[in-house]
């Protein structure tokens, strides 16, 4: 072979550009939720919190209640995040208002099933926290 020929492999290939990099692919944004996780408490209470705000502008519209009105907010979400149930009892004046707002709103997309959630409130409409190790609130130690 002659010393200015190409070696056999090379004849009629495309030679690569000199600055030819391999590219990097592209990262997702940090607000694109590529792999939804399990519904953990820590992903759900911040998207929560809204939910709260609506409960507390119904009960503004709402008359006083003698007592305060403890009550229990059920959700029903699915792992889209969309909240397709809403039923709260113990204050039937502002189950309409509650129910409807609370079903605007949306959860974190998660992984798995349907999820269930019971929400105990206080009179003022913020929640009843538990903390994480304590259980029910009832289940004191001896």
């Amino acid at each position: 072979m002659a010393p200015d020929a190409e070696p056999p492999s090379a004849v009629g290939a495309v030679p690569a550009p000199a600055d030819a990099r391999v590219k990097e692919p592209e990262t997702v944004p940090w607000l694109v939720d590529a792999a939804a996780g399990r519904p953990t408490p820590e992903r759900m209470r911040p998207a929560l919190a809204p939910m709260y705000a609506q409960v507390q502008r119904c009960l503004k519209e709402a008359a006083p209640v003698d007592g305060g009105g403890a009550m229990e907010l059920h959700i029903t979400a699915v792992p889209s995040g969309r909240i397709v149930g809403a039923e709260l009892s113990g204050r039937p004046d502002l189950r309409m208002c509650v129910e409807t707002a609370v079903r605007k709103l949306s959860l974190p997309a998660f992984a798995g099933q349907a999820i269930e959630m019971r929400i105990p409130l206080l009179p003022n409409g913020n929640p009843v926290l538990v903390p994480p190790d304590a259980g029910p609130p009832d289940a004191a130690p001896h």
